[in-house]
């Protein structure tokens, strides 16, 4: 298990998490373009509006084998991107969702997913969230991620809003040569706000230290005693103690996602984020 930890200051209580849990979206895209070899990507602007007449489409036709031999065609890579989420500077990013219409022009089971990322600044990253499903024989929303689904990567706001944050596909064909036709594409974003923003002095000096299942916190003697408490993104307490003695905490029943690690002591209360991947 990997963890990264963020710092981040919140109003807490002693016993409680307060957060505000929104959502932005779903935004349509309102730009794209292609990249690499493969099968073009005509018309990507057909990813922007739903039921316009207006398809982005890839014909999976003439281009070389796979490199192992297996009969597979592809598409170029489409970055679609553009999609004018201006969502609060402080929020903490919980979830995001991808859903694409689309569908195959010939009822045979042969195209699937290749690719399906989201991309920062341009550039994919994270996961590959691509399935190995047939696609539809009509126009058909998909659906990629959930709102707790980081896509194996960590955003901010910054990310979120960035003009070049979007997704990028590749489509292959894995028997009979016919077009994959998208006609529209959203993106809907999954985020919490703290209740307000606190800066504890006397808190600051320690870091936080994961190896395999354990959570450590170091230069933190002083934390001796301290009610520690951590909580999933939504405000459940999934660990507590009321004297913290210095030992590593397990951790190695959480699943996947973003917890908050409060700390309460007599110098005052402080809380950092935790990504759990």
């Amino acid at each position: 298990m990997r963890i990264s930890i963020l710092f981040v200051t919140l109003l807490l209580s002693a016993a409680t998490l307060t957060v505000n849990a929104q959502s932005a979206g779903p935004n349509s895209p309102t730009t794209g373009s292609t990249s690499g070899s493969g099968a073009n990507f005509p018309n990507l602007q057909g990813f922007n509006t739903a039921g316009d007449n207006s398809i982005a489409y890839t014909d999976l036709t003439d281009y070389p084998l796979c490199p192992n031999s297996n009969f597979c065609f592809y598409s170029k890579e489409a970055y679609v991107n553009g999609f004018n989420f201006s969502i609060p500077s402080n929020a903490i990013v919980s979830g995001i969702v991808l859903r694409m219409r689309k569908m195959i022009s010939n009822p045979l089971p042969n195209i699937k997913d290749s690719v399906v990322m989201l991309t920062k600044a341009g550039l994919p990253v994270g996961l590959n969230l691509a399935n190995n499903l047939q696609w539809p024989n009509s126009l058909t929303y998909v659906n990629y991620g959930d709102s707790t689904n980081l896509w194996g990567s960590t955003w901010t706001a910054q990310d979120i809003n960035n003009a070049m944050f979007g997704f990028m596909v590749r489509v292959k064909n894995t028997d009979f040569a016919q077009l994959a036709q998208y006609d529209h594409a959203t993106i809907k974003v999954y985020y919490v706000l703290p209740s307000s923003l606190e800066e504890t002095a006397g808190l600051s000096n320690f870091s936080v230290i994961v190896n395999d299942t354990k959570l450590s916190l170091q230069n933190a003697a002083y934390l001796r005693g301290a009610h520690i408490s951590l909580f999933s993104i939504l405000g459940k307490q999934v660990y507590s103690t009321t004297d913290y003695n210095t030992e590593p905490i397990d951790i190695s029943s959480l699943q996947k996602g973003i917890y908050i690690l409060q700390l309460n002591t007599s110098k005052g209360m402080q809380s950092k984020r935790v990504v759990v991947n």
